[in-house]
């Protein structure tokens, strides 16, 4: 099975300030709302961490709301001590990943590459708690090019899917966690007799070898003193955490 092209940009529900809002989610913060009360106070405390330490809250997945609360509240918490607060969310870039559940999503549609809408454009959409916050958001696809394409899908067309565990990129274990979702996505300890698990870990270590990507050229970018995310383990929180302690990056 070959790799998918990398999706671009366009049409992913998104501007250059962050996700496109339709309208308030009753499960997330009315962060513009709230905010808005306290304008001044804000707009200051923004200003003010501009020289703070860089904190990355490397959320990827907004559609999981508890996460999506909780580190959209963080983000605001720790501006208002003084970090400079970056953002990381996924822009329907990668080819599988935690919110690829089998309930939701088929073998078949993974395999493809055609479960994107509209499951990719809800948790895009989501990702909108972050960008009320006029916080700076990196997306995956700006740290991805052509040349990235190409190496992935050499990658994943020439390692066979028994030797996907134990792959090792840039002496990191991307692999094992590509492995690690494919084993989460299917519900079991073990690959075998699981309908398409092989092109299913494809796609996951597709998605794995694209996170390593973004993170080690987004962490090339900037000097973060510490990363929070809500998972060490999986597509893509996990090698999101590998890249990070990989560069000494505190992690929580």
């Amino acid at each position: 099975m070959e790799a998918e092209p990398l999706p671009g940009a366009a049409g992913r529900n998104t501007t250059s300030s962050g996700p496109i809002k339709v309208k308030q989610d009753p499960f997330l913060p009315p962060w513009a709302s709230l905010l808005k009360r306290e304008d001044g106070l804000w707009k200051t405390a923004r200003q003010r961490a501009s020289n703070g330490p860089r904190i990355l809250v490397a959320n990827s997945v907004p559609s999981f709301y508890n996460s999506t609360n909780l580190e959209s509240l963080l983000a605001v918490a720790l501006t208002l001590r003084g970090a400079q607060v970056h953002i990381l969310l996924c822009d329907k870039a990668l080819s599988a990943c935690m919110n690829t559940k089998f309930r939701k999503v088929s073998p078949d549609s993974i395999a493809a590459g055609t479960f994107r809408e509209p499951l990719c454009d809800v948790c895009v959409q989501r990702g909108s708690a972050f960008s009320e916050l006029d916080l700076p958001i990196h997306f995956y696809s700006q740290y991805l090019t052509r040349i990235d394409h190409d190496e992935i899908c050499e990658i994943v067309r020439s390692v066979p899917p028994e030797q996907i565990p134990s792959y090792r990129y840039e002496g990191l274990p991307v692999g094992e966690h590509a492995y690690a979702g494919c084993l989460r996505y299917y519900s079991t300890g073990t690959l075998e007799n699981q309908y398409l698990s092989n092109d299913v870990l494809k796609r996951y270590f597709e998605a794995a070898l694209a996170t390593t990507k973004v993170m080690l050229r987004l962490t090339s970018h900037h000097d973060f003193a510490a990363a929070c995310f809500h998972h060490g383990i999986y597509v893509p929180q996990g090698v999101v955490g590998e890249v990070c302690r990989s560069r000494g990056i505190h992690v929580s």
